[in-house]
């Protein structure tokens, strides 16, 4: 689906509607064969570089949104790789460890502080 900024539409009275390509239109076909060509020649290659070559060839083109569109809806349907040292999930699982680890510390030097406070508070009402 196209984000907002890459959509298209016009405005009649107080309507507002799609604005959509002609799809037999000879241009915007050959875009889209040559843009579905490009992510093909990158299958299998790094993201970064199929990103580059898909933003050379942007600039050679002047329909900045429709090209970007065909663009976010051919990387939409593509599924890339993860090739960290680390499974993703599993540094999910440290991350929220540690962060939980800290969130209880932080909650008991709150409860503690809380203790402090109210003791004091109860010692300054005796002393009067």
């Amino acid at each position: 689906m196209l984000t907002a900024d890459l959509a298209m539409s016009y405005r009649r009275g107080n309507r507002i509607s799609p604005r959509y390509l002609q799809s037999d239109d000879p241009r915007h076909l050959q875009t889209a064969a040559d843009l579905a060509l490009i992510v093909e020649q990158h299958r299998g290659r790094r993201r970064a570089e199929l990103e580059r070559a898909l933003d050379e060839y942007i600039g050679v083109g002047t329909d900045y949104k429709i090209l970007r569109g065909l663009i976010k809806l051919l990387t939409d349907r593509c599924e890339f790789e993860t090739a960290g040292a680390k499974d993703p999930a599993e540094i999910r699982r440290a991350l929220f460890t540690k962060a939980a680890s800290h969130h209880s510390e932080l909650a008991v030097v709150c409860w503690i502080a809380t203790i402090w406070l109210r003791l004091r508070r109860f010692s300054t009402a005796v002393r009067r």
